[in-house]
């Protein structure tokens, strides 16, 4: 990859910091390994970190990555490249990460930067065969490279998450649609305690002020809370009719449910 050149380093302790950048296409992607010597002769092995979660190609364009990783120096082979392993447990001093919680990466960042070693297992399928690899580094410098890493080079959103953001981009585009059309309609409120409640219509809300006015099935009054009293759940509703303004509180059919 003689394309890349090296734009920063920082070496800390037990750690690496290497910023490269395509002459190129001026893409940039940061590499940070963490090593100690392997024990019973297996060579030296390192903890790789890629805080933007990509990899340099040759042609200057950048592919997907892990975030973390194992590279055995002294034989490659062994664990094969980072998108050929699948990470199965990380632990930092005696704290084991939840690998299945959508906050699993910055957990395990945050774990890092106050911790003093970190162990790592991967399987991985070389030449079709299995592997597992367990390594261990020390943390020591850690956290002194990581500051070193610009903010928009590093990614630690899981892939939980994105999904989880691009299902929530869709609903709130399908609501928005819905209110365009329809205006609101009678849905259930609940208070931001979970412990209250109740079916009603919006039949306002000031997005300046934070004040939704609500009127209530079952007998017709029309209340106003503050949008912070009401669950997450109801408080994105409003932020979804908050950006439309007045267009939905327009619709014949939320002025013909209104007056029912």
């Amino acid at each position: 990859m003689s394309a890349f050149e090296i734009v920063a380093d920082k070496s800390e302790g037990s750690w690496k910091m290497l910023r490269l950048r395509d002459k190129f296409t001026k893409k940039e992607v940061v590499t940070m390994t963490g090593r100690k010597e392997g024990v019973l002769g297996k060579g030296l092995r390192a903890i790789a970190i890629s805080p933007n979660r990509q990899a340099p190609k040759e042609d200057g364009s950048l592919i997907p990555s892990k975030l973390i990783s194992i590279v055995d120096h002294k034989n490659e082979n062994l664990v094969g490249p980072a998108s050929a392993q699948k990470l199965i447990g990380v632990i930092i001093d005696d704290i084991t990460i939840d690998l299945s919680r959508d906050t699993w990466t910055k957990d395990l960042i945050s774990a890092m930067l106050k911790g003093e070693e970190i162990t790592a297992r991967v399987e991985s399928f070389t030449s079709g065969e299995r592997r597992v690899v367990t390594t261990s580094a020390p943390l020591d410098g850690f956290a002194a490279c990581w500051s070193a890493v610009p903010q928009d080079l590093i990614d630690l959103e899981t892939n939980i998450a994105v999904a989880n953001r691009i299902r929530r981009d869709l609903d709130n585009a399908r609501l928005e649609q819905d209110l365009i059309d329809n205006g609101p309609q009678n849905r259930e409120w609940t208070s931001h305690d979970g412990l209250a409640k109740f079916e009603g219509l919006l039949a306002s809300y000031d997005k300046t002020a934070g004040k939704a006015k609500i009127k209530r099935k079952k007998d017709g009054r029309v209340i106003a809370i503050n949008k912070d009293r009401l669950s997450e759940n109801d408080q994105s509703y409003l932020d979804v009719v908050g950006k439309l303004g007045r267009i939905p509180f327009l619709s014949p059919a939320f002025r013909k449910r209104l007056r029912k």
